[in-house]
């Protein structure tokens, strides 16, 4: 793991009302690879970890062992933990859901959009558009907004499997991706439009059509870095 390169607990951490120690370590770790910190094929050290932490192996085994489920980490034998690199797979695997599942979810959301839905995507929309690094996280407007989209679908199978998709550790990892493509949120704010406007005139055609083009561009734009990336790598 390079020197350079550290995590820590969140304040508070240790108060008797915090969430359990192997969660904010859980969480800690897996937002490092999520946001860059770590890299692809950083190695990561158990021991290492711990001093950084400043906690005992134990919850950072445990940690690990999860992101290891979640295909964020490899074991490496005794060597501890690799970083995976993210995958086009991967790309694909949350696309296609969000394709096939999102858009179904929004169609069917579309005749129970009350006015106040609508002012609370415009409102999410706004804050996407003024939002600071340094006081909000893009990844949750972002999720807000999309949330905020289907909620009004009456099939809430579909909008458990939505939060669920959004919810995966490998979302935030491709959203940030997508941030490092773009460089820019107005492009982002330029394709939430068209999905606003025909949610105003209950147009479930350009409302298809809109949600579909948004991710198809974010998919294409994180394939395309992706493959930027490796190039770089391979240079």
């Amino acid at each position: 793991m390079s020197g350079d390169v550290s995590v820590q607990l969140r304040p508070g951490s240790r108060r008797l009302d915090s969430e359990p120690l192997s969660e904010q370590v859980y969480q800690v770790l897996r937002d490092a690879i999520c946001d860059g910190v770590f890299g692809d094929h950083t190695h990561l050290v158990q021991g290492e970890l711990a001093a950084q932490l400043n906690v005992s192996r134990t919850p950072v085994r445990d940690a690990l062992l999860r992101l290891s489920q979640e295909k964020l980490v490899r074991a490496v034998g005794a060597r501890g933990y690799i970083v995976e690199a993210l995958s086009e797979r991967d790309i694909l695997d949350i696309y296609e859901v969000r394709l096939t599942i999102e858009v179904q979810g929004a169609l069917l959301a579309l005749p129970n959009f009350a006015a106040a839905d609508l002012r609370r995507i415009q409102d999410i929309n706004d804050n996407i558009n003024n939002f600071d690094y340094a006081d909000a996280d893009p990844y949750e407007l972002n999720l807000d907004f999309h949330m905020a989209v289907i909620e009004p679908c009456p099939n809430r199978l579909i909008v458990k499997i939505v939060r669920d998709t959004w919810d995966q550790p490998m979302s935030r990892r491709i959203y940030r991706r997508q941030l490092a493509a773009h460089h820019d949120q107005p492009r982002q704010i330029d394709e939430h439009e068209p999905i606003l406007a025909a949610i105003r005139e209950r147009d479930g055609e350009a409302l298809e059509i809109a949600l579909t083009e948004h991710l198809v561009e974010a998919r294409i734009a994180t394939s395309r870095f992706l493959a930027s990336s490796s190039e770089k790598i391979g240079e």
